[in-house]
This record gives structure tokens, C-alpha cells and sequence, in this order.
């Protein structure tokens, strides 16, 4: 645990002097329109963004906090308008949030030999990151959930203001999962616009989208949920055939109650056909 520590340490202080020794520059904007999936920033200083900068997107909480909802790469500039293009989006832009675009660094040879050795870095510590399970998707999940959980059993301890920062802790923890493609964290921020929390409002449209991004990579609860919203009709249209799908996927995966539910869909069939026999180890069979 002792060299864990002092690598990290020595991973952001050399990653600290590196960045310093490049000539970056940031540039903040704000979100003016979006148009195609192509989202415009207007910015002050447009002299420095090129083609290819990175750009990451936030809004500000009414705490002041700043969430991060995604990142976007430089398409064009035209006079102090920024067109970035969406890569990995977790929260939909919306205008006026704020962007923190990185410009590029100039191209001489020591400061492209010092970027080369900050990539070298940065992917030597990723590596290491990757290796490390304390630090890694499913720790961000499981802090999330962790405070969640305390939540609903001590709201009643804290104001409604500390509620309310403690709950978009709770979304940025679930958030950094989902940059890490956490299938659970998807699930979890399903729930959140199920009931709204923190600075996220109650939302169904959206928890359907993330139930089914989550079913999609594989998570069984996720899976589970979006079968009973098919057989049941409840936000999705009622589709027998979706509800089987997603049922057997979760099934498959020892999910219980998707089981039990496959079950009670193969006693109904049985009830309609008496000649089908309810053979438990045809479940699968009779529902496809």
C-alpha cells in the first residue's frame, strides 16, 4: 500500500511539472446552440483552439459545483465560435453550460518531446490505474451507492440544502463511473432521474434511456427492469416479445426474480395450451 502511495505521488508531481512545461492554454465558453449533434460554443479568445482540442463540458449546481457531463473535440472556429462535436456524452448538452477547452501545445521540438513524455506518463498511469482495483469504476459505484444508502436512512439529520450537495456527490461519483463504461452506473443513474435528486429532476423519459443503455452492456438488474416495464406497459410500450427478450438475458445471468417471472409467463402459455407440459427445463424453449 506504501508503493501504491508513493507512486501516485510521484505519477502527479512529475505530470504536474510536465503540464506546466507545456505551452497550453485554457480557454472557457459557454454553450449558445446545438444544431445536428453539433454543439457551438462562443468563446473570447479563439486564438490558440485548433481542430482536434479537447473540450469537456460542465454546469454549475446551485451549490457551485462544478459537474462534468461530458467531452466534445474541436471541429472548426469561426471567428469566437467553437463547433465541437460530442465523443463521450453521459449528461445531454444544453445551453449554457460551461465548456473548458485545451488548446494544443505549439509544435517546437522541446515542447512536443515534453508532450510526448506527459503521453508516456499519463498512459503508464493508466496502465497502473487499471491494475489497482481500489481505483476503478466499480469504486466510484460503490461510493455512490455507500452514500445513497446513508441518504435514505439520515435524511432527516440534514438540511434540505445538504441533502441536496450530498445527492449531486452521490451523481458525480455515479457520473465518473459512467466515463469508465461502469454498465451499473448507468442502471444507478436511471434511478436517480426516476425520482429526481440533487440538482437532477424527476425525468422517466431519461430513466428509461439509461435503463436501457445499462440492459444494453449487460447489467442483469437492468435487463430484469426493462422486461417488467414490457410485459407490464408501464413507460415503454407493453411488447410480450421485448419483456421475453430482456427476461431471458437477465435470467440467464441467475437473476431470480427474472426467472421467476419467465415462469409465470410459461404457466400463462400453459393455461392457454394444456397441451403444452409446464416442464421447467423447457422454460427457455417455450417463450422463444
Amino acid at each position: 500500500m506504501i508503493k501504491i502511495f508513493k507512486y501516485l505521488i510521484i505519477i502527479i508531481v512529475i505530470s504536474v511539472y510536465s503540464v506546466a512545461n507545456i505551452s497550453q492554454k485554457t480557454v472557457i465558453g459557454e454553450i449558445i446552440h446545438i444544431h445536428n449533434n453539433m454543439i457551438q460554443i462562443q468563446v473570447l479568445d479563439p486564438d490558440n483552439i485548433k481542430s482536434g482540442d479537447k473540450v469537456t463540458l460542465y454546469y454549475k449546481t446551485l451549490s457551485g459545483q462544478k459537474m462534468k457531463t461530458g467531452e466534445c473535440i474541436v471541429s472548426k472556429i469561426a471567428d469566437k465560435i467553437v463547433y465541437a462535436a460530442p465523443v463521450d456524452m453521459y449528461i445531454p448538452p444544453a445551453i449554457g453550460m460551461v465548456s473548458k477547452i485545451e488548446t494544443s501545445p505549439k509544435k517546437d521540438g522541446l515542447e512536443v518531446a515534453r508532450q510526448d513524455h506527459h503521453n508516456a506518463l499519463t498512459k503508464l498511469e493508466e496502465e497502473y490505474i487499471d491494475k489497482d482495483t481500489s481505483v476503478n469504476s466499480q469504486y466510484y459505484v460503490d461510493k455512490a451507492k455507500k452514500m445513497a444508502d446513508d441518504l435514505y436512512k439520515n435524511s432527516k439529520n440534514y438540511s434540505k440544502e445538504k441533502t441536496k450537495i450530498l445527492w449531486n456527490e452521490v451523481i458525480q461519483n455515479i457520473q465518473k463511473a459512467i466515463a469508465m463504461n461502469n454498465s451499473e452506473a448507468y442502471y444507478a443513474l436511471a434511478l436517480i432521474y426516476e425520482d429526481g435528486y440533487g440538482d437532477i429532476e424527476r425525468d422517466m423519459g431519461k430513466m428509461v434511456h439509461y435503463i436501457r443503455i445499462s440492459a444494453d452492456r449487460g447489467y442483469a438488474e437492468a435487463q430484469y427492469m426493462l422486461g417488467e416495464m414490457y410485459t407490464s406497459g408501464d413507460e415503454v410500450v407493453n411488447d410480450r416479445e421485448q419483456a421475453v427478450l430482456w427476461l431471458k438475458k437477465a435470467a440467464r445471468q441467475g437473476h431470480k426474480e427474472a426467472k421467476r417471472e419467465l415462469d409465470r409467463l410459461v404457466h400463462k402459455d400453459v393455461q392457454k395450451q394444456p397441451s403444452v407440459k409446464n416442464n421447467v427445463n423447457d422454460l427457455y424453449d417455450l417463450l422463444d
